[in-house]
């Protein structure tokens, strides 16, 4: 991380608790707890200062469908038995006589590759730890009648709720099963959790403050809830500090299906057929989930993504659910959007047509400069990353890398059988522009078009609005929102390399989205007045409820723009619906803010309510409770009408400074002293990062304060590991490894490559944070560290490796 202020808290510990004295034992006191694991040729300890950060991953979108799991039976033994045991470690022959395989080498350079080290690191998966039991950490149900939250739980669709830990009732959540425990025991009453329900992890991550985030999906009888979903935050010191989202309470539905899902979205397909352009297409193979409609209730239903063309609407991606036991369509929801590395593709005016679909998707690549489209679509793909790379942090739309494609001079199936380049969408995976006709002239020539389009991958990777009515609206608004606010960064002056030097200044026509691609030079939304486009709402007790526009997502998404506007802005509602005016914080904290929360608090089901009040917690998490950008969050829905109940602060309260505590220094740990000169590490790679912020780079760099973080731990038994390449074959009298935080791993052991093999050097069985140094004698130009056992639902980090 940048700076001391994004530095990720430790959490003090008692001196005189037995956690306290095994994290400082002196030397010999180390040198009892770890064992040579190399035979008699005079090897010294090893010895490993590691510091781990506290950091969630999820990022990505292959994190959004991780099992649950919780800890082995076999490995699962108390704390204080895990603190005071022997920890001892087998033999360094009988290590090596089961754990160290052939590793491939690359032919060329004799160099492992991260493949080959996958390999290897495969083989020891299974392997049992011995002599190694790992701290249990366990929520404490609450007393009999006892109140464990304070909040709101609402009645409506959807059932949200926001709750806060009540009085002295202390919670904390170490990892994701007690943050799963702390809201199915102390939420048991509040939220009408039954004996069948259940959350599933979904997602973890963590905040530039150390707050870390869990995200939970709502299951009943082992199948997942759709848009049922829980975040639990605690805070740097694993204390809990909100826990919101949606539960639906009260299912009863027998969960074994009637049909299988190919025999219901058969059925489901011949039900539509007299509206369908030639055979539909299926993108994931069916799923069994509860979907909970607003007419019928639960409904036991199978999942997929099916792409077609239909007479009544075109061409069409939605996320379809068909009755498990009837074969009939219960919902649709669509998953076309309309409205760096990267590259520009031409499909030359083909028409989505039924029998292709996607299948000619992206299509041939084209020089940027081939024509005004290409450069556009790949000029404006362009800023729009380095915006959400410079402001944000995130690489690409999906926050790991994903390249940005775009595909230009496309046409676009109409109900009517016809086609227009009249359009352009994100479909999931890509951007489609058309040329343009009537209403639109190059849409990709608009960079607030460009990245409104992108920004509905990034709600896709991370909140997943659902894109329907007010949550629909949401997900249009936050697209509206960064399309505005990636324009203005250009504008600014900023560059691929750095924000603006002077941060971002909107002038009038940030505020107007489209206007860039629009035939007659007309906008088509207004943020700072949305009824000026003759169709948008601008309060809440105006919106449309209607099933239009999918339920008024461009129609109402002008509600969010507007409280986004007065918050930047400052300043009154200007049609006058409201009179109170709210201050303005300026659009980059405001951005600073809807990211977060979209990132972190937001889930599919997120209402207009839910969404104040989870951005006001981002905004509190990331300036402070009572700071003006929190009282601004509320006076900017209270402006449009957004119901909600706040407390206005007399004393300005916590400035979301510093709060003094430990900056994840040595903790007073054994350092061994130094035996030997600096080696320098020539490379380092890793099994995986967090994010581009996170890499693995950051191992060497010499600074403490930028860690490599591992993306999110979502099984004990998986290994992590980190290699580093000294440049040439050296003699190793040690090294230092850095963990920072309460996030280090339980076990890890550390190899060196000899003649092409792993060899073991040194196994660590202790949990400890903080520095600790031991000492090695070994020859090898490669080292490997395989790390177990770190914190369920989070994820290692190490600021530093030195090695002598």
């Amino acid at each position: 991380m940048a700076g001391e202020d994004r530095k990720l808290a430790l959490n003090d510990m008692p001196e005189g608790s037995s956690v306290y004295r095994m994290i400082s034992v002196n030397n010999e006191n180390t040198k009892t707890k770890t064992q040579k694991l190399k035979n008699h040729k005079g090897n010294l300890l090893v010895k490993i200062k590691v510091l781990v950060a506290v950091i969630a991953a999820m990022t990505g979108s292959y994190t959004l469908y991780h099992q649950f799991g919780d800890t082995p039976a076999e490995i699962a033994e108390s704390t204080a038995q895990a603190l005071e045991q022997d920890f001892s470690v087998p033999t360094a022959s009988a290590l090596a006589n089961t754990a160290a395989p052939n590793v491939k080498t690359s032919q060329s350079s004799k160099a492992p590759t991260p493949e080959d080290v996958e390999d290897f690191v495969a083989s020891l998966e299974n392997q049992p730890v011995q002599d190694y039991n790992p701290q249990e950490a366990n929520f404490t149900p609450p007393a009999s009648g006892e109140n464990v939250f304070e909040g709101e739980t609402r009645s409506g669709f959807g059932k949200p709720f926001h709750l806060k830990p009540a009085g002295n009732v202390p919670l904390t959540a170490k990892d994701a099963n007690m943050a799963k425990q702390v809201v199915l025991a102390g939420g048991k009453h509040m939220l009408q959790i039954g004996e069948k329900d259940d959350l599933e992890l979904k997602t973890s991550k963590f905040d530039e403050k150390g707050n870390v985030y869990y995200k939970f999906t709502q299951e009943y009888n082992g199948v997942p809830v759709h848009g049922r979903e829980t975040v639990v935050q605690a805070d740097s010191n694993d204390n809990v500090s909100l826990v919101t989202g949606e539960f639906e309470p009260g299912i009863e539905l027998d969960v074994t299906p009637g049909l299988t899902g190919k025999v219901a979205f058969s059925k489901a397909v011949d039900g539509m057929r007299d509206n369908l352009y030639g055979e539909p297409k299926f993108r994931e193979d069916p799923s069994l989930q509860i979907y909970v409609s607003e007419s019928e209730g639960p409904v036991l239903t199978w999942r997929s993504v099916m792409e077609y063309s239909s007479t009544t609407e075109g061409y069409r991606v939605d996320e379809v659910f068909v009755d498990a036991n009837s074969g009939k369509v219960v919902d649709k929801l669509p998953r076309i959007y309309t409205s760096l590395s990267r590259s520009v593709h031409s499909i030359d005016r083909q028409c989505f047509d039924p029998n292709w679909g996607s299948s000619i998707l992206p299509g041939r690549e084209v020089s940027p400069s081939s024509d005004n489209h290409a450069k556009s679509a790949y000029d404006n793909s362009g800023y729009t990353y380095w915006f959400y790379d410079n402001m944000f942090g995130r690489d690409s739309y999906d926050g790991r890398g994903k390249k940005m494609v775009s595909t230009v001079h496309a046409l676009f199936a109409t109900p009517n059988g016809g086609c227009s380049g009249d359009n352009a969408f994100f479909n999931g995976n890509q951007m489609v522009y058309g040329d343009g006709g009537n209403m639109l002239q190059n849409p990709a020539g608009a960079l607030d078009i460009v990245a409104h389009e992108l920004t509905h991958g990034v709600t896709y990777s991370e909140s997943n609005l659902t894109y329907r009515n007010e949550s629909g609206a949401i997900n249009e608004a936050l697209s509206d929102i960064f399309g505005a606010g990636a324009e203005t960064y250009v504008d600014s002056g900023g560059t691929e390399s750095s924000p603006p030097s002077g941060g971002l200044k909107p002038q009038r026509s940030n505020w107007t989205l489209g206007e860039d691609a629009s035939v007659n030079g007309g906008m088509m939304r207004n943020m700072s007045d949305p009824v000026a486009d003759g169709q948008s709402r601008d309060s809440y007790d105006s919106r449309y409820t209607g099933s239009e526009d999918n339920g008024g997502v461009h129609l109402n998404s002008g509600i969010m723009n507007l409280a986004f506007y007065l918050l930047s802005e400052g300043g009154v509602h200007p049609r006058g619906r409201t009179t109170n005016r709210v201050t303005g914080i300026g659009m980059e904290k405001a951005l600073k803010i809807y990211y977060h929360a979209n990132t972190n608090l937001f889930t599919a089901s997120t209402n207009f309510e839910s969404a104040r009040n989870r951005l006001a917690q981002s905004a509190e998490a990331l300036f402070g409770q009572c700071s003006q950008e929190w009282t601004s969050i509320h006076e900017s829905f209270d402006a449009v009408k957004v119901n909600g109940r706040w407390t206005p602060c007399d004393d300005g309260g916590d400035d979301g400074g510093d709060d003094g505590s430990d900056d994840g220094g040595d903790d007073g740990g054994d350092d061994g002293g130094d035996t030997g000169g600096p080696v320098s590490v020539s490379s380092a790679q890793a099994s995986s990062s967090y994010s581009q912020a996170y890499q693995p780079a950051n191992l060497h760099d010499g600074s403490m304060s930028t860690p490599w973080v591992s993306s999110t731990i979502y099984n004990s038994y998986r290994q992590e590991w980190v290699m580093l390449d000294l440049g040439s074959t050296r003699n190793i009298s040690g090294m230092t490894i850095h963990w920072d935080g309460s996030n280090y791993a339980g076990a890890y052991d550390i190899w060196v490559m000899e003649n092409g093999r792993w060899v073991p050097a040194e196994q660590v069985r202790q949990y400890r944070w903080g520095a600790a140094d031991i000492p090695l004698q070994e020859t090898s130009q490669y080292i490997l560290i395989t790390m177990r056992y770190g914190n369920y639902g989070r994820w290692y980090a190490i600021d530093e490796i030195t090695v002598r």
